[in-house]
C-alpha cells in the first residue's frame, strides 16, 4: 500500500506544479510584483514550519512528523509558484526556439526567480525528514505521510531537473548564441 502512496504522492506533486505553471494566469500573476512577494512569504513560512517542527519533534515526534510534511509542501507550493513565474518571464520576453526557451527559462530561474530553486531544496529537506521519520513509525497516518513524503521527494527531484538545477549548463551561466557569456541583454 506505501508504494501507491509513494506513487501517487509523486504524480500528484509533479501534476500541481505541471498545472500551476501551465495555465496563463498563474503565470502571469507569478510573475507580477505582488505573486513574487507572496511566493516568496510561502517559502519564509515553509521554513519556519520547518524550523518549529524541528523543535517539536524530539518532544512530540508524531506532530514533528506532520509539521515536516507541511513545510514541505509550503516550499513545494513556493517553488512551484516560482517556476511559473519564471515561465511567465521567460514567455514574455519571446525567446524563438524551443531550446533558447529552456535555456532561458533556466537562467530567468537562477538569477531571477532563485525560490523556484531554494523553495524546491527546502522541500526536498523537508520531504526528506518527513519521510525518515514518518516511514519508521507504527503508526498508520504517519507511515502514510511518510510514504507521501518520499512521493514528494521524487517530485521535487523531477522540479529540480526541470527547473535547471541538475541539468549540467543549467546552472544559470548560459551562454548566448555566439558562445558568449551572459546571454540576452533584457536579462
Amino acid at each position: 500500500m506505501d508504494g501507491l502512496y509513494v506513487t501517487g504522492g509523486a504524480l500528484a506533486f509533479v501534476g500541481f506544479g505541471f498545472l500551476v505553471a501551465a495555465l496563463d494566469g498563474s503565470r502571469a500573476w507569478a510573475a507580477s510584483p505582488r505573486g513574487r512577494a507572496w511566493t516568496r512569504r510561502v517559502g519564509v513560512l515553509a521554513v519556519l514550519v520547518g524550523g518549529v517542527a524541528t523543535g517539536v519533534f524530539p518532544s512530540s515526534p508524531d506532530r514533528g512528523v506532520l509539521l515536516y510534511f507541511a513545510a514541505g509542501v509550503l516550499a513545494f507550493v513556493a517553488g512551484s509558484l516560482a517556476a511559473a513565474g519564471a515561465a511567465g518571464a521567460t514567455e514574455r520576453r519571446g525567446p524563438g526556439s524551443f531550446g533558447a526557451g529552456v535555456r532561458a527559462f533556466w537562467r530567468v530561474s537562477a538569477t531571477e526567480y532563485r525560490v523556484s530553486r531554494y523553495g524546491l531544496a527546502v522541500a526536498g529537506v523537508s520531504f526528506l525528514l518527513a519521510a525518515l521519520t514518518g516511514g519508521v513509525a507504527v503508526d498508520t497516518v504517519l507511515s502514510t505521510v511518510g510514504a507521501l513524503s518520499q512521493g514528494g521527494l521524487l517530485a521535487v527531484v523531477v522540479a529540480l531537473t526541470a527547473v535547471g538545477a541538475l541539468v549540467p549548463g543549467g546552472s544559470g551561466g548560459a551562454t548566448d548564441g555566439d558562445g558568449a557569456a551572459g546571454g540576452d541583454a533584457r536579462l
